[in-house]
């Protein structure tokens, strides 16, 4: 059985692909493609908190509850316990995606990987797409101020310490420690920019490398867009009022992306070109080794921040916060009623399940009054029958 993983890096296009294999895993298992159940549904972090060690610090461990030596050896025990039963053994492709795991930062985590996927297959293909690391800050910024955050640094300081935006995205470090694990030859890199992408699409790109054709029916989803300049700033200002931690504060990061389509927040291109300087060495390197080029992304074009102001230049009036508030407050009104009402025609339709069964239980309790009655009476029971098919008229 064959497995690709899909390992980020982050903001590549993975919510996507998560939701759009969500959405069809159906359709996708009857093509011969399975979609681990344990990793639906916003579960998909799951492996990553698998495969890391006990030490390891990470906010999706915590919100698992893995404190400790006792929960996380627990935690693994029942992930693979639910892997194992859920997976489709007739399939022929199992697809995974998490974008955490290359965050991954020891070989002995990924070793770990390595060592639970082989149990289950014998040919694994590792993925991940490198995005120039300023565009990557830029979608992250966007996804931080959904999720509740207040920062206006798009660009973090660069930490003495390891766990930072600069270890994640240092694109060598990822490649070394994953070819040092699976092999050169299992592990494929893509450059994440739309004109080099199969179909120019994230989704379709990753399926054409697992070589997987979309069924008829499948849906894509798209998912975690990026918001306009404006609304960030007001949805910044927003969340001072509204902490991420409440929790009656709603989606409004999901309602941001359909509301207010757009490029993200603006930076100038004196900082871009200053934060990709503390990469620039590691992303040569994978340039010569992977893609035999002298450079991994094509140059900051002059001309690639024209007319983008500076965040903190970008002022809202009072109307244009008040159309902003509007809008995210009638949207999600709107969501909140299509939920009420998918939740009631849930409820009629177990009312009607319920009333089903009540039938059947009547109708199964009857069948038994009358074998009963036949057991004990079988000359009166038959007399019965054949008298009531007499009285059916002609």
């Amino acid at each position: 059985m064959r497995c690709v993983v899909h390992i980020g890096t982050e903001k590549t296009g993975t919510t996507s692909i998560q939701e759009s294999l969500d959405r069809n895993a159906t359709l996708l298992a009857a093509s011969g493609v399975h979609y681990p159940p344990v990793l639906m549904n916003g579960r998909h972090a799951r492996i990553a908190c698998y495969a890391m060690d006990y030490d390891t610090a990470d906010r999706r461990k915590r919100q698992f509850g893995l404190l400790d030596k006792a929960s996380t050896d627990a935690f693994r025990k029942s992930f693979e316990m639910q892997f194992e039963k859920a997976l489709d053994k007739n399939c022929e492709t199992v697809l995974i995606v998490n974008e955490h795991l290359s965050r991954l930062r020891n070989v002995t985590e990924v070793e770990r990987l390595r060592k639970f996927l082989s149990r289950h297959f014998d040919d694994i293909r590792i993925v991940v797409y490198l995005r120039r690391q300023d565009k990557l800050m830029r979608s992250m910024y966007s996804t931080r101020i959904k999720i509740g955050l207040t920062s206006d640094e798009v660009f973090p300081a660069r930490p003495e310490n390891r766990n930072s935006v600069y270890t994640h995205y240092d694109f060598r470090r990822i490649l070394d420690l994953w070819t040092r694990v699976w092999g050169r030859d299992a592990v494929t890199p893509r450059i994440f920019e739309r004109d080099l992408l199969i179909g120019r699409d994230a989704l379709s790109d990753f399926l054409h490398l697992a070589d997987v054709t979309p069924p008829k029916g499948f849906v894509p989803v798209r998912a975690n867009e990026s918001i306009s300049p404006q609304a960030l700033v007001a949805i910044r200002e927003i969340n001072k009022h509204l902490p991420k931690e409440w929790k009656y504060r709603g989606d409004i990061g999901r309602i941001a992306s359909r509301c207010f389509p757009g490029d993200g927040i603006p930076v100038s291109r004196r900082e871009s070109c200053e934060f990709l300087s503390h990469f620039e060495d590691g992303n040569d390197h994978v340039a010569r080794a992977f893609f035999d080029r002298e450079k991994l992304f094509d140059p900051v074009r002059e001309d690639e921040f024209d007319g983008a102001d500076k965040a903190e230049e970008i002022s809202l009036t009072v109307p244009d916060m008040a159309s902003i508030f509007a809008k995210l407050w009638a949207q999600s009104a709107v969501q909140k009623n299509a939920l009420t009402a998918e939740r009631n025609q849930a409820r009629q339709q177990k009312r009607r399940l319920a009333a089903g069964l009540d039938r059947a239980l009547e109708e199964k309790q009857r069948l038994i009054a009358e074998r009963d009655r036949a057991i004990r009476h079988p000359f009166r029971t038959l007399w019965s029958r054949l008298r009531n098919r007499l009285r059916k008229p002609r």
